[in-house]
């Protein structure tokens, strides 16, 4: 009996640590940190990439993300040199870099995902001007259009997981997730930030 008994608490005991090694890690690593211990063939370039990025997020309140964002667009360094195994990833979007720092920020995150209640950040809702839509236009396709664009300019924030859906007819909600409070003014300014499209000859 007390052999069955044993048996029984250490199996209990098992399936609670299986079940906290699963959620290891709860909480997201810094992007360039993670970057950094991750990348292979790894160059003077990179070494360069990662403390040019490092200086960026310290010195200008930017978000690892936006910092590494911003080193690699000035840069035009391809980070598939430093991750093969993303090639496929960055093969299937216009933007390679973009894309594979989207797929990195995503691994980096951990695997539980916090909301704004439990990890804060910032909620916008926003809704487009649509006086000046012709009345036959089918509104459903411009909504998705002003999705796209907003989550472009949400992207540079280097939020792991925003959320960006449409609320209504002509409303859109934006929730970002672990945005500081640095940031929320700027994001603020490049979600209201009008769209317009003109041609010249």
């Amino acid at each position: 009996m007390n052999q069955n008994l044993s048996f029984k608490t250490l199996f209990v005991i098992f399936l609670i640590a299986w079940a906290l090694w699963e959620l290891n890690p709860p909480a997201g690593q810094n992007l360039i940190d993670y970057i950094e211990s991750k990348a292979t063939n790894t160059d003077e370039d990179f070494e360069d990439l990662i403390s040019e990025s490092r200086k960026i997020a310290e010195s200008a309140a930017q978000t690892p993300y936006g910092a590494l964002l911003e080193v690699v667009d000035e840069e035009n360094n391809s980070l598939v040199t430093y991750f093969p195994d993303l090639e496929k990833v960055a093969n299937q979007s216009r933007e390679p870099n973009r894309a594979i720092l989207n797929k990195l920020q995503e691994r980096a995150s951990g695997k539980i995902k916090l909301g704004l209640d439990l990890q804060g950040g910032t909620e916008f809702r926003v809704r487009l001007d649509t006086s000046q839509v012709e009345a036959d236009r089918d509104l459903g396709g411009l909504v998705e259009q002003a999705i796209e664009i907003l989550r472009k300019r949400v992207d540079r924030f280097g939020v792991a997981e925003p959320v960006i859906m449409p609320e209504g007819e002509s409303r859109i909600r934006i929730q970002l997730p672990g945005l500081s409070e640095a940031a929320k003014e700027s994001a603020r300014e490049q979600i209201q930030r009008a769209a317009y499209l003109e041609f010249r000859m």
